[in-house]
């Protein structure tokens, strides 16, 4: 997979700025997932499009998240990071799907 751009993420951003939540993570989608035609990304489970989010994000800006969280309670900011790895599923989650019902 091919890593984005700083033009590829603007444009991106823009393309995407207006639309539904679920519209921009089919966007990632398809750009992540260049051998599908884009009118097949709605009918990838959700867990399929969420791995191939993540590897886009994986390719452009490495494997680390960094992020933060607030206490409801105390108001305190607690640091979070987390690598793709674990929150990615250890297997192909398209075979698990297939596999279950077979």
């Amino acid at each position: 997979m091919r890593a984005l751009t700083p033009h590829d993420v603007l444009a991106l951003w823009d393309e995407g700025a207006q639309r539904h939540p679920l519209d921009r993570s089919a966007l990632l989608c398809a750009r992540a997932r260049s051998d599908l035609p884009a009118e097949a990304i709605v009918d990838l489970p959700l867990g399929e499009v969420t791995r191939s989010v993540l590897r886009l994000r994986e390719a452009t800006f490495g494997a680390r998240i960094d992020s933060h969280v607030d206490c409801p309670f105390c108001g305190a900011r607690l640091a979070v990071s987390v690598m793709t790895s674990d929150v990615l599923p250890a297997q192909d989650v398209t075979a698990v799907a297939r596999g279950a019902g077979d």
